[in-house]
């Protein structure tokens, strides 16, 4: 892991947070889970032969991520997961919106997919939304 995340991860000790999310990692290769230390990590992937650009993540505490059920990677810019907390049901969207609008088709194809993932929530989630939004 690189020096910036290992200072993150000592910073959510410090303030015993249990999850923040990362925006503009900039991770190459596939996504998935990535150990730090006692922290577990979920990032989207940017393709190898692209120059490091965008990306999200999330960093979790060990005691979050034994409650995650799922995590769904939906591109660059979106990742999901879906958490059990005691008797809560927990959505956390990752969310790293397009600069306000360089490109008004991605920044309204961006919005749409937002809006589809929250419709598909289920009724009884609570839904917490981490990220930047570009405004």
């Amino acid at each position: 892991m690189n020096y910036k995340i290992d200072d993150v991860c000592e910073l959510m000790k410090d303030w015993r947070l249990d999850i923040v999310g990362v925006n503009e990692s900039k991770r190459r290769g596939s996504g998935g889970t990535i150990k730090c230390g006692s922290f577990d990590t979920y990032w989207s992937d940017v393709d190898q032969s692209q120059r490091g650009c965008r990306g999200i993540g999330f960093i979790l505490s060990k005691r979050l991520f034994e409650c995650v059920n799922r995590y769904e990677y939906v591109c660059l810019r979106l990742l999901r997961l879906r958490v059990k907390s005691g008797l809560a049901q927990i959505f956390i969207l990752g969310v790293y919106a397009p600069d306000m609008p360089k490109s008004l088709e991605k920044w309204e194809k961006f919005w749409a997919d937002v809006r589809d993932i929250l419709m598909k929530c289920n009724k009884n989630e609570k839904i917490v939304i981490l990220g930047d939004f570009n405004g």
